[in-house]
C-alpha cells in the first residue's frame, strides 16, 4: 500500500513537471477551429507522428518520405538543407538522408546526443553527435561529430580527446571523410568555402576560437565584420554560415518575424494578432498561471513555426479546450486543428534570416535572435 502511495506521488510530481499548464483554467475563448485547406508558397517537411512527408498542405494523406520503426521509431531530429531539397534525419540512433524524389539512405548508426544517461552507457564506444549536425551552404555536405561515450567531467564539453568533425557528402554518402581531430567545441560555423570555425575548450574552463582552412588550424586573433583574423595574419572569406538550432526562442524567432504577436490586454486576456491586422485579434486567449504564480498564454516557447510564404502560423499550444498544434491562417483568421504530433521542419540560416547576430568569444558564439518581442 505505501508503494502504490509512493507511486501515485511521483506520478502526480511528474505530470506537473511536464504539464504545467495542466492546473491552469485557460484556453481560447470562444474556441471555433475550422476544416480549410492551406496552401504553402512553396513545399516543407513535416512530420505526422513518426511519417515525414513534403508538400505545400498538411495532410495525413500526402506521400510518405519516410517511417520510422514502431518500436523506438520516433522522429528526434530532420535537419533540412538550405536549398529545402533534402532532411538529415535522427530515428532510431541512426541517421538517414531524405531526399524530395523519395530516395532514402542510411548514413550512420551509433547515432545520439549528450544526455548523462547516454554518455554513461557503454563508456568508450564510438558514437556520432546528431546535436552538432550542420549542411554546408550549398546542400552537398553534412558535418557531424564523431566522438567516445565518457562520463562527463567539470569542462569537458561532452567531448573525449577523440572526438573529431566528419563529413559525409552526399555525391558517397558511404564514405566518412575527417575534417578536424582534436574537435572538444560545442559551436562552429562556415567562413568561405574552405574555413571551419569552432570554438574549442582548454579544459580548464577557457574557451578558444580557432578555424580550420584546409587541414592548417590556427588560432582565431580577432574578428572585423564577420571575418576573422587568424594568428598568422590571414583573413577568412567570405560571411559566415551556420543554420538555426531550435532553442528556448524558436517560437519567439518564428512569428515575430512574419508579424505574429502577443498582446495581453483585459486582465489574464491575452490578443493574438497577425500582421494583416493589428487591430482586430485572430482570438482571444483567456490566460492563466502556473504552478510558480507566472502568468501562462498556453502558447508554447518551442514548436512553433510559419510556413513558406508567411501566411499560415503553427502554434503549438497546450489549452483546456486543445493540447496541439493549430494552423492559423493570417489572412482570413481561421485556423484548424492539426493531426496529433503535426511537426514542420524548416531551414533557417545566417543568409537568409536578417536578424542573425555575429559574435564570437569565451562565453559568446553566433546566434539568432527575435526580430522583434512576441509578447508586446
Amino acid at each position: 500500500m505505501k508503494r502504490k502511495v509512493i507511486t501515485s506521488i511521483l506520478i502526480l510530481i511528474l505530470a506537473i513537471i511536464m504539464f504545467p499548464l495542466d492546473t491552469v483554467a485557460s484556453g481560447i475563448i470562444d474556441y471555433k477551429p475550422s476544416s480549410y485547406i492551406e496552401l504553402a508558397d512553396e513545399p516543407f517537411f513535416y512530420s505526422i507522428g513518426k511519417t515525414l512527408r513534403y508538400g505545400r498542405t498538411i495532410s495525413e494523406s500526402s506521400p510518405v518520405l519516410f517511417k520510422g520503426l514502431f518500436f523506438k521509431g520516433d522522429l528526434v531530429n530532420v535537419f533540412v538543407s538550405p536549398d529545402n531539397k533534402k532532411a538529415a534525419i535522427v530515428s532510431g540512433g541512426k541517421l538517414y538522408l531524405a531526399e524530395t524524389t523519395g530516395n532514402v539512405y542510411l548514413l550512420l548508426e551509433k547515432v545520439g546526443g549528450r544526455s548523462y544517461k547516454f554518455q554513461q552507457e557503454e563508456a568508450g564506444e564510438v558514437f556520432y553527435d546528431y546535436n552538432g549536425l550542420q549542411w554546408d551552404v550549398e546542400s552537398r555536405s553534412i558535418y557531424i561529430v564523431r566522438d567516445k561515450k565518457k562520463v562527463p567531467t567539470p569542462h569537458s564539453c561532452w567531448r573525449s580527446p577523440d572526438a573529431a568533425l566528419v563529413r559525409i557528402d552526399i555525391e558517397s554518402p558511404n564514405k566518412i571523410i575527417e575534417v578536424i581531430k582534436d574537435f572538444n567545441s560545442l559551436d562552429y560555423f562556415f567562413a568561405g568555402k574552405d574555413t571551419i570555425c569552432f570554438n574549442y575548450a582548454l579544459g580548464n574552463g577557457d574557451v578558444l576560437w580557432k578555424c580550420s582552412q584546409n587541414g592548417n588550424v590556427r588560432l582565431v586573433i580577432s574578428h572585423q565584420h564577420g571575418q576573422m583574423v587568424l594568428e598568422n595574419g590571414i583573413v577568412t572569406q567570405g560571411r559566415p554560415f551556420l543554420s538555426y538550432r531550435p532553442n528556448i526562442y524558436e517560437s519567439q524567432i518564428w512569428l515575430s518575424n512574419y508579424g505574429f504577436s502577443l498582446k495581453r490586454s483585459a486582465g489574464d486576456i491575452t490578443d493574438f494578432f497577425s500582421k494583416s491586422d493589428s487591430r482586430k485579434p485572430i482570438f482571444k486567449i483567456q490566460g492563466g498561471h502556473n504552478i510558480k504564480g507566472h502568468y501562462v498564454n498556453g502558447i508554447s516557447q518551442t514548436g512553433c513555426k510559419v510556413l513558406p510564404g508567411g501566411r499560415y502560423a503553427l502554434l503549438n499550444v497546450w489549452h483546456d479546450k486543445f493540447k496541439g498544434q493549430l494552423l492559423v491562417d493570417g489572412l482570413t483568421g481561421k485556423y484548424r486543428e492539426l493531426p496529433t504530433e503535426t511537426r514542420v521542419y524548416l531551414n533557417l540560416n545566417s543568409l537568409n534570416y536578417e536578424h542573425f547576430k555575429f559574435d564570437i568569444g569565451p562565453t559568446k558564439h553566433p546566434e539568432f535572435v527575435p526580430s522583434a518581442d512576441l509578447a508586446i
